[in-house]
């Protein structure tokens, strides 16, 4: 708590020194990755988005992206300016509407239809760039590995050297055996920008039941689209919005391919449970968190 209100200080400040015509200032307590605040000028919405140390690369990733979905008509905040000195930050204009997680289950069945289209074709625009490697994202277009396979298998590497220190619900030898045995034979070489924080805090809607557009894109990923299908599975696999998606999008010839997906995100954060989150939050529990991950983990297991 200390450390986000001397954030919020230090950015107020900022603010102030730069904007003259600063109108309000407050801060947005949602959000684990960063700290967010919102301000006003001549009665326009901003957000200023604060990395913490260790992360201040961000802020020029998010910044080149955003004006790269402006560019190909990408439903996301219009980006402004950046800082990777201290404080480092990304500002953006404010999308208006609300959180989808706060509204969707208000809407009539056909409306959710029409959002989740909307969402879909967002989506698939995002996927439409060609990365210039797989992983994780080191700068623009730049990423950790040059092979998808390669990365997760490392990732998987990571996550199974993790487990053998611990205790777990499920049997590891059963689970590291499918994971790499189905990465083998199933996943193919993909080089598309992934949203890897596809879910509904992340997607904001309008009063009138349409996309206003995406948020927070940190966590872009070169690999394959499917893999943001399974992240939003492993968090929201039993909302009606995740059940709309997947219908819509045909995506049952696919299910084991995004059940592989689900699992991943399981593993590869299971790794940081001992620790805080970036802006020092606390995380909650991963098998509540990703509950719909840690089901298939065991279903897979018990199967095998």
């Amino acid at each position: 708590m200390f450390k986000r209100m001397k954030t919020a200080q230090t950015i107020h400040k900022l603010l102030e020194k730069r904007f003259r015509n600063l109108e309000s200032f407050s801060c947005i307590k949602r959000g684990v990755m960063t700290f967010k605040y919102e301000f006003s000028i001549e009665e326009n919405k901003y957000i200023i988005r604060c990395y913490p140390k260790g992360r201040e690369y961000l802020a020029s990733i998010e910044y080149n992206y955003l004006k790269f979905f402006e560019q190909n008509e990408i439903k996301a905040p219009i980006a402004y300016d950046f800082s990777e000195k201290y404080p480092a930050y990304l500002i953006y204009a404010k999308l208006e509407g609300e959180e989808l997680n706060d509204v969707f289950d208000k809407y009539s069945q056909e409306q959710q239809k029409k959002i989740c289209q909307e969402i879909i074709e967002n989506y698939k625009k995002i996927n439409s760039l060609q990365t210039a490697g797989n992983g994780i994202i080191r700068s623009y277009n730049t990423f950790s590995e040059g092979s998808w396979i390669e990365f997760i298998h490392k990732e998987l590497h990571k996550s199974f050297c993790f487990l053998n220190t611990i205790e777990t619900e499920f049997n590891k030898v059963a689970l590291q055996k499918y994971m790499f045995s189905f990465l083998s034979n199933n996943i193919k070489e993909c080089k598309k920008l992934v949203w890897s924080d596809f879910s509904l805090d992340n997607i904001i809607i309008t009063k009138n039941a349409n996309l206003s557009g995406f948020i927070d894109f940190e966590g872009l990923i070169g690999g394959d689209p499917l893999l943001g299908i399974g992240y939003l599975q492993a968090r929201n696999g039993n909302s009606k919005f995740y059940e709309t998606v997947y219908q819509l999008n045909n995506l049952e010839k696919y299910k084991d391919i995004i059940d592989f997906y689900s699992m991943l995100r399981y593993l590869r954060l299971i790794i940081y449970t001992k620790t805080n989150l970036p802006n020092g939050s606390q995380r909650t529990p991963i098998n509540t968190f990703l509950e719909n991950s840690i089901y298939l983990i065991k279903q897979k297991c018990n199967n095998l």
